[in-house]
């Protein structure tokens, strides 16, 4: 339990995953948290979350139980 690694977690313009670790992505266009379960693989991402317009988001304020 705890907050999610910043290795795990990226903030982009878009839903891609800029590598094979990062699971959750950020959308800073659309202020949407997507999960990529295989990071940058072929599988696509879903999203989880759909935040307010000006919503900002780290690494830190996601919690894995």
């Amino acid at each position: 339990m705890g907050t999610l690694s910043a290795d795990h977690f990226v903030i982009a313009a878009n839903n891609l995953a800029l590598d094979a670790n990062d699971y959750f992505i950020f959308n800073t266009t659309d202020q949407t948290l997507w999960f990529d379960r295989d990071g940058s693989g072929a599988r696509e991402a879903l999203i989880v979350a759909d935040l307010q317009s000006g919503a900002v988001l780290t690494a830190a304020d996601i919690w894995l139980v």
